[in-house]
């Protein structure tokens, strides 16, 4: 329903030749447990990946790839000093991740990476809106979209922030809107907290932590987010 668990993109379009090029590290474990075991030195053989296996151009892979990697980029900025003459061989559909994960990652002389990237004039039209847009952060944007939903997963993936799951937990109030577009991002926030809560044990320790923080509006949806994860959790053991 919902393309929250970003990773969900991926996982049944890799094969076993493609995995090997990432030196026999599933390239579904580095995405999703990256913040766990950063390996940077495999960001250019996944992009290679993601092409090879037209995940890259995908539109819906867009948000949240270009949020992953921007994190990468952030942490480690000679990743696109490096190969930037390699990453401006990809088509123009493809560029637009590194172009979004560049901006985002406010890395210095950001603009200097973006505009070598801009072959086109598309390309180059976005340049100039980003150089006059007000520039916000990924970890700093409210959850009021499932898109947006899609980015803090994907920092949070790749960075342990914990912050992107503050921003998630928030989107809870929507769960109670009268807005249909609001009630759709709640629950889409609700469903990505139970299901990573389970895959990761920080997510839920992070929920919990949370729990005295938060509004009572907020609070009764994450009792029973944690409620319905320690269930799921136990179940699994039996």
């Amino acid at each position: 329903m919902f393309r929250i668990i970003f990773i969900m993109v991926f996982i049944f379009t890799f094969g076993n030749s493609e995995v090997n090029k990432l030196s026999k590290k599933n390239i579904n474990n580095w995405l999703t447990y990256y913040y766990l075991d950063p390996q940077p030195e495999l960001t250019m053989d996944a992009i290679k990946t993601f092409s090879n296996q037209k995940v890259l151009s995908r539109k819906n892979s867009l948000a949240p790839l270009s949020s992953f990697l921007s994190s990468i980029f952030e942490q480690n900025p000679d990743l696109v000093k490096t190969n930037i003459d390699e990453l401006i061989k990809y088509s123009e559909a493809e560029r637009k991740v590194f172009i979004l994960a560049i901006y985002y990652s406010d890395m210095n002389n950001k603009f200097k990476f973006i505009e070598k990237l801009s072959q086109t004039e598309k390309e180059k039209l976005m340049l100039e809106r980003m150089n006059t847009a007000k520039f916000i952060k990924i970890i700093d944007m409210d959850a009021i979209s499932p898109t947006i939903l899609d980015q803090h997963w994907a920092g949070f993936m790749a960075s342990g922030n914990k912050v992107h799951i503050f921003r998630i937990i928030q989107a809870l109030e929507f769960i109670d809107s009268k807005n249909g577009s609001h009630v759709i991002t709640g629950n889409a926030a609700r469903w990505s907290l139970i299901s990573n809560s389970v895959q990761h044990k920080k997510v839920l320790e992070i929920c919990k932590s949370t729990l005295k923080e938060v509004p009572k509006y907020i609070k009764k949806h994450l009792e029973e987010i944690i409620s319905s994860v320690e269930l799921k959790l136990k179940d699994s053991k039996i």
